[in-house]
């Protein structure tokens, strides 16, 4: 099984930014450790969270349910999502499809995670 620290961190910020790279190929049992890891690093903060999606390829159905799962547990406590497709094109084309099938509706794109982080630190609070 994968190991969420490899994948998921913390941002050196003044906000709480969350940074969660998904896995080559997700896998159910991954997505649930990856989102219990995301709680434990919030801890029950209000927090920014960016989704690099760069290598993902498209989940399958079961793990769109866990997806789904866990960004509805998280939705209370994530001030904003962005997400970084890299030159994933086909993954930034189904991701409007799959996120609203999986709740996350309200996002913004970014050219990079530098980029993301930017504009957290200088928008995050409005």
């Amino acid at each position: 099984m994968i190991d969420p620290k490899e994948y998921i961190y913390k941002v050196d910020s003044d906000k709480l930014i969350i940074v969660y790279r998904e896995a080559d190929h997700p896998e159910t049992g991954q997505v649930i450790k990856f989102f219990d890891y995301v709680t434990e690093l919030s801890q029950g903060k209000r927090f920014h969270m960016i989704l690099n999606l760069s290598k993902a390829s498209p989940p399958s159905s079961a793990v769109r349910h866990e997806f789904k799962k866990g960004f509805s547990n998280l939705k209370p406590h994530v001030e904003s999502f962005s997400i970084f497709f890299g030159k994933n094109f086909l993954l930034k084309i189904t991701a409007k499809f799959v996120g609203a099938s999986i709740g996350l509706e309200n996002y913004r794109t970014a050219k990079s995670i530098d980029e993301a982080i930017e504009f957290i630190n200088n928008n995050g609070d409005r």
